[in-house]
């Protein structure tokens, strides 16, 4: 008898693997609307990022069920801390075993692209960040104190009405 769930799981498995490469793409977009400062276009990808995830959520529990049904069919404990590797050498080959891993290969380096681009876009963010203090810094002008040393018994001073810079410059 053929296990219904396999290929159910790799269906479920090639549908994750579409959301995650969505959302690279979509991270690709948001890095372009950042470098070009379009603010309404990179809201518009967030929302559109905001979809995905839900989508995805719902996807990885339907997948768990999947997988814990190719667990209880084998007689395992559905709730066993088993890899994605393991599970796929349960299966016969005839089943979809090869496929279990290659999707579960293609699955690992898109989620690795994604997490890669994200943590880029953070970096410009971050240096946006970074940028626009210094110029809400630079245009309060005077009233700023440079940070300068001071041997350690006296204290720094600020003096009324001055303010702490709060752009680190860093080299």
């Amino acid at each position: 008898m053929r296990s219904v769930s396999v290929p159910l799981m790799l269906k479920l498995m090639e549908e994750l693997l579409a959301l995650h490469r969505s959302l690279h793409e979509i991270s690709e977009q948001k890095r372009q609307a950042l470098l070009g400062n379009r603010i309404d276009e990179l809201l518009t990808w967030v929302n559109r990022e905001s979809r995905i995830i839900k989508e995805m959520a719902g996807k990885q529990t339907s997948w768990c069920v999947a997988v814990a049904n190719v667990l209880a069919e084998r007689g395992i404990h559905p709730e066993s801390s088993m890899m994605l590797a393991d599970i796929a050498m349960m299966i016969r080959p005839e089943d979809g075993r090869e496929d279990v891993l290659r999707l579960q290969g293609q699955l690992l380096e898109a989620i690795r692209r994604v997490k890669e681009a994200n943590e880029q876009n953070r970096k410009l963010i971050e240096q946006s960040l970074e940028y626009v203090q210094y110029i809400l810094d630079a245009m309060a002008g005077s009233t700023e104190i440079d940070i300068t040393y001071e041997k350690p018994a006296h204290a720094p001073k600020t003096p009324e009405g001055g303010t702490w810079a709060r752009f680190d410059a860093r080299a």
